[in-house]
């Protein structure tokens, strides 16, 4: 989950974009060679991306981030932090299996070694992630995937207590109140991997998109189904349902490995009946939509076409999952 601001370097440096002087890990597309520090934004068609996405600041396109670092061995590897923990990744694997990514570069290179001996000492602590998602101080062992990284930034040898620039509180007054009141969870500090986008120290060096048709009806259909669920919730003025007796089983399995699907499991219980009613919810009308396409596969689905059976179909199984406030 996640958000990078970045910062006034010790060292002024300016970063290359040359990829002449290192061809190892191209980013997609372009012939771009990955670099310490880098910061790479992704996003997935999952209801828990559209979470982060529509309920941090700001408000973007992106709803993870991960950083590049050189290791003293040679080796470059992307980490980042997750509910899982920390993650060090094979970036050849992860720009091959991401089909939405910006590649983000600070302006001024960081002490060369000074990152990875950052996240030698970072990972050394029994971290855990912190679902209320507040920015961490350097000291913290609650972070996030935002907060880890400016924590890997600011332990590189930053001089400021917090050089990271935090976006500007939500002004959608009535998502912060149903967040306190649903969730136990306050938006307005909540900073998203977007924010970097708009940062005076990154550059943003390329944005890919793969050319992949089902991955594309898959974020079509995520997206329309959850802008229509907060409408439901909002305009509606509808309340989930609690989450029925499947629900908790398949819950259950998930949480002890036995079946896969479901993310962020290890969030606080008043916010897991709120999340698990609306990930098998779309995940209901993702499996009918795509149903329907492939039985009228004769048909010229485009995105508008889509857009819109995607909205048939999460009205045909609203009542199952939301009820009105005067019924409950």
């Amino acid at each position: 989950m996640a958000a990078i601001i970045a910062a006034i370097f010790l060292c002024n440096t300016a970063w290359a974009d040359n990829p002449a002087k290192n061809q190892g890990y191209l980013f997609p597309d372009t012939a771009i060679a990955l670099q310490d520090g880098d910061i790479i934004l992704t996003d997935t068609p999952k209801l828990s991306s559209a979470l982060i996405r529509e309920f941090s600041s700001p408000i973007g396109k992106y709803s993870h981030a991960t950083v590049y670092i050189d290791f003293p061995d040679g080796t470059g590897k992307l980490v980042s932090f997750s509910d899982h923990g920390i993650k060090v990744i094979d970036p050849a694997k992860y720009l091959s299996n991401n089909d939405r990514m910006a590649l983000m570069r600070p302006l001024a290179k960081p002490p060369k070694g000074a990152l990875a001996a950052a996240f030698a000492q970072l990972s050394a602590r029994p971290l855990v992630f912190d679902f209320d998602m507040k920015w961490p101080s350097i000291e913290s062992n609650k972070t996030y995937c935002a907060g880890f990284i400016s924590q890997l930034f600011r332990m590189s040898g930053l001089s400021e207590s917090d050089p990271f620039q935090k976006s500007i509180g939500r002004k959608q007054a009535f998502w912060e109140d149903w967040a306190l009141q649903h969730l136990g969870l306050s938006l307005s500090h909540i900073v998203a991997p977007n924010v970097v986008l708009s940062d005076a120290h990154f550059k943003l060096l390329s944005e890919y998109q793969a050319k992949d048709r089902q991955q594309d009806i898959n974020y079509w259909i995520s997206e329309t189904t959850f802008h229509t669920l907060m409408n439901y919730i909002q305009h509606d003025q509808l309340e989930i349902s609690p989450p029925k007796l499947g629900s908790g089983l398949a819950l259950r399995l998930s949480k002890i490995g036995l079946i896969e699907g479901i993310d962020l499991l290890n969030m606080p219980e008043q916010r897991l009946k709120v999340f698990v009613p609306l990930w098998e919810y779309s995940k209901i009308v993702e499996t009918r939509v795509n149903h329907l396409i492939y039985i009228h596969e004769e048909q010229q689905w485009d995105e508008t076409s889509i857009r819109a059976l995607t909205k048939s179909v999460a009205d045909y199984y609203r009542d199952n999952y939301f009820v009105s406030q005067h019924r409950k």
